[in-house]
């Protein structure tokens, strides 16, 4: 089933209160199938007593290149009312937080994050992607992900345990995923798009290939990001940590920067100022470049970039991780490449 309208979405997203499931029994009369168009994607209800579904995303009036569109579709879903546990929250938000998403990330700058705050992202959604194989030349760049209420767990959520089996058939440690969890495959060449995860097919494990290779493949990628860990080390240790890239002027940047599964983080210091006004930073994001500007005077152009990156609205994101340095969240066109440095 499927949402085919905005409208409908912004419906689901002012229901209150209302299980994910609950939501789908509601639009399921009108919802349209796979043989109208679309991306099949599966939902796997917490409640063991109802079955998975089959979801569609709509197909987007761009033609290919669209990038990973589920976060954006299955977060309203996740949008209610609830509120979250406080004593909860002051003993594990620090530890979601620290990985998630820059909406939850940029809501505090202090150490402790307000209930108001966290319940305020609850109201709106918030999706953590998890992922059960990532894309690798052997399963021709497809990755197979899980999307969740981020706040799954300080809402008190009931747990998913068919989502945890099919994390441990993929060879991964045991883990608990909370709330009603959706599933979707995103292939990552020639282009990032959305490809159809089709119920039976691929969620039986006698039929499904990808779940019987994926033990293999996560270990591969787990040596791979072991090695790349400890390159990164040696890396640090021979530069004090940072790399130094000259900006358009005569003075060396000396910023940071790290790769984690599917985005690079950068942080760049503005030694000309104490406290960064955001409203004077401009980024530009393109497929080979980083242009950055303040007060509209060039600050600092990172190109060419080592590889391409997700240059379309919503991939890359910025802020102000401390008062005068600038965090920018880049995600790459191929996860699967490893980026030794920054530019070429």
């Amino acid at each position: 089933m499927t949402i085919e309208t905005d409208e409908g979405i912004s419906v689901l997203g002012h229901l209150k209160n209302v299980n994910i499931s609950e939501k789908i029994e509601e639009k399921h009369e009108t919802s349209a199938s796979p043989s109208n168009g679309g991306i099949e994607f599966i939902m796997i209800p917490y409640d063991t007593n109802k079955p998975m579904r089959t979801m569609v995303l709509p197909l987007s009036r761009d033609i290919a290149g669209t990038g990973d569109r589920l976060p954006p579709f299955v977060k309203p879903f996740f949008a209610d009312s609830r509120t979250v546990d406080v004593s909860l929250m002051q003993t594990q938000a620090q530890k979601t937080i620290a990985s998630s998403s820059p909406q939850i990330q940029n809501l505090d700058t202090k150490d402790n994050i307000s209930a108001v705050h966290l319940n305020a992202v609850a109201a709106q959604g918030s999706v953590e992607i998890f992922p059960l194989v990532r894309p690798a030349p052997t399963n021709s760049y497809q990755g197979v992900y899980l999307y969740m209420d981020e706040l799954g767990m300080l809402k008190k959520l009931p747990l998913n345990p068919r989502a945890a089996a099919m994390a441990q058939e993929c060879g991964l440690p045991p883990q608990m995923f909370f709330g009603d969890v959706f599933v979707g495959r995103v292939q990552t060449k020639p282009l990032l798009k959305n490809v159809p995860f089709r119920l039976g097919p691929d969620t039986d494990r006698e039929t499904a290939i990808w779940m019987q290779r994926a033990p293999h493949e996560n270990r591969e990628w787990n040596e791979t990001a072991k090695a790349i860990a400890n390159q990164k080390i040696r890396q640090n240790q021979n530069d004090d940590n940072s790399d130094d890239l000259k900006g358009d002027g005569d003075d060396n940047i000396a910023m940071t920067w790290e790769q984690n599964e599917e985005e690079l983080e950068i942080r760049i210091p503005f030694p000309m100022v104490d406290f960064i006004d955001k409203n004077k930073v401009n980024v530009t994001f393109l497929p080979k470049a980083i242009e950055i500007q303040y007060d509209k005077v060039d600050f600092l152009n990172i190109k060419p970039l080592y590889n391409p990156i997700q240059a379309g609205d919503g991939c890359c994101t910025w802020t102000i991780d401390k008062p005068n340095i600038l965090l920018l969240n880049v995600e790459v066109c191929d996860p699967t490449v490893a980026w030794p440095q920054l530019t070429l």
